[in-house]
């Protein structure tokens, strides 16, 4: 089989992502890698909810979803955020196929807190069927991060927990988080490879802060049997197998 990577893009890069950062994709399949992509929106959902005169609300990092910040919010995923990914490697000559999570009934959800959040949902299963198929035609799935529950509720989903789910279903290899910075940096160097053991030393010593430490946090609880290495990376940059910082469980040796 070949080798199976998850990227997560999140919303606040989608603007940044330069041509040399879809050519490292293209280069990437090409080799004979299997890519699948799951991406955010945040800004441009904000963005379309302050026109609309709809207040953007946020409990614990999760938007508050209304019926009415639902449509909105599929409409900017799917129909904007999602199409715009799948265009820009299309036009580089990729092939590369637009999903979302309800329409295709692949990422099956779990309302969070309906009174508190609104239709916001965790995901309960990802059933790979229509994902294998487009990986068999050597197609790259664009998956926007919504879901649908038992009772045919459509919900609105972190991007990150979608991104895990579907990593952990197709049993990836990889999980690739793209972010503005090229990797972790200690002390104005680089790291090449960082363990669990090194980041929490990091974060006692103040060495890494601010938004670093839940993008280095997360990847380590993305880890497990299946799923040996997340890697940080930037959208600005070629993505090559040196790219940015991996993040293991194991212990480095010296």
């Amino acid at each position: 089989m070949s080798k199976r990577t998850v990227i997560k893009i999140g919303g606040s890069m989608l603007a940044e992502l330069s041509e040399e950062f879809y050519k490292g994709l293209i280069e990437r399949q090409r080799s004979g890698e299997e890519l699948i992509i799951v991406h955010g929106g945040g800004p441009a959902i904000n963005e379309q909810l302050e026109r609309a005169n709809i207040e953007v609300e946020f409990d614990n990092g999760l938007r508050k979803t209304t019926a009415q910040v639902l449509t909105i919010v599929k409409d900017v995923l799917f129909h904007q955020v999602n199409q715009s990914i799948v265009s820009q490697l299309q036009a580089l000559g990729m092939n590369a196929i637009s999903l979302n999570g309800y329409d295709h009934r692949f990422v099956h959800a779990t309302l969070l807190d309906e009174q508190r959040l609104g239709l916001v949902g965790d995901v309960k299963a990802v059933h790979t069927d229509v994902l294998e198929t487009a990986l068999r035609e050597q197609m790259v799935p664009v998956v926007s991060p919504l879901g649908l529950t038992e009772c045919g509720k459509q919900v609105n989903i972190n991007a990150d927990t979608v991104a895990s789910a579907v990593a952990k279903a197709l049993t990836a290899e990889e999980f690739i988080v793209v972010t503005d910075v090229d990797g972790v940096y200690i002390q104005a160097e680089k790291q090449a490879k960082l363990n669990e053991k090194d980041i929490k030393k990091f974060i006692e010593q103040g060495d890494i802060t601010g938004g670093m430490i839940p993008k280095v946090t997360g990847a380590l609880n993305s880890l497990s049997d299946h799923l040996q290495r997340v890697r940080i990376v930037s959208g600005k940059q070629r993505l090559t197998v040196e790219s940015g910082t991996v993040i293991e469980k194991g212990t480095l040796v010296p």
